[in-house]
């Protein structure tokens, strides 16, 4: 049995890397989340963002918000017997209008800390969230007048970061973070520990032989 440790920094470089590249940005439709809640219009009794934000709905009728989600720095892992992630982000909703034109409805900070899962599998490392604390910040829009009451808005963003968000993140967590390994080496029966700014991995370290 071989024992490998991996320091956060490396996966903290790839954040790294990835955050520059713009490739932890993401969009979130109308129909990746339950219930419509990105219709400006929607029946009477249900609820959407143009009964939650009324001058949207009669603004913009029949129209649907776009999210996109872009982080505002990296990602930040953190090992220490558990594992722990940092993200803070900027959401932004805007409609793209049949006329092509794009109007920005909103925008807000968010900071999020959650704790991960790992495993190994396939010479990857895989996560997912298992817990999670977000806060928001920073509201700011021209729709907004001084005596607007958030508590519904935040409660719709609420919904938003739990049922989309999160599973965009754990989607990334899917792909997995592969380990570098010479070629025709692989790693077997694997076991996996978080220790103090490292990952423990116990492993049978196979290699073909040509």
């Amino acid at each position: 049995m071989l024992y490998l440790q991996i320091s956060d920094h490396l996966f903290n470089s790839y954040c790294r890397a990835a955050f520059m590249h713009n490739m932890l940005s993401f969009d979130v439709t109308d129909y990746e989340i339950p219930g419509h809640l990105l219709k400006t219009s929607c029946r009477e009794g249900e609820a959407c963002i143009g009964t939650i934000l009324p001058v949207i709905g009669l603004r913009y009728p029949n129209e649907t918000v776009r999210l996109s989600m872009a982080n505002r720095r990296a990602p930040h892992w953190l090992f220490d017997e558990i594992i722990q992630l940092t993200l803070k982000g900027c959401l932004s909703f805007d409609i793209h209008l049949r006329n092509g034109s794009t109007v920005n409805i909103f925008k807000l900070d968010m900071d999020l800390s959650a704790h991960m899962s790992a495993l190994i599998e396939n010479s990857k490392v895989f996560s997912e969230i298992i817990d999670l604390n977000f806060t928001t910040s920073k509201i700011r829009g021209k729709i907004f007048q001084s005596n607007f009451n958030f508590t519904n808005l935040l409660r719709m963003v609420d919904t938003v970061v739990r049922n989309s968000i999160i599973p965009k993140i754990n989607e990334q967590g899917r792909i997995g973070l592969p380990l570098i390994l010479m070629d025709g080496a692989s790693l077997q029966s694997t076991s996996l520990k978080v220790g103090k700014r490292c990952l423990i991995i116990g492993t049978n370290f196979h290699i073909d032989f040509i």
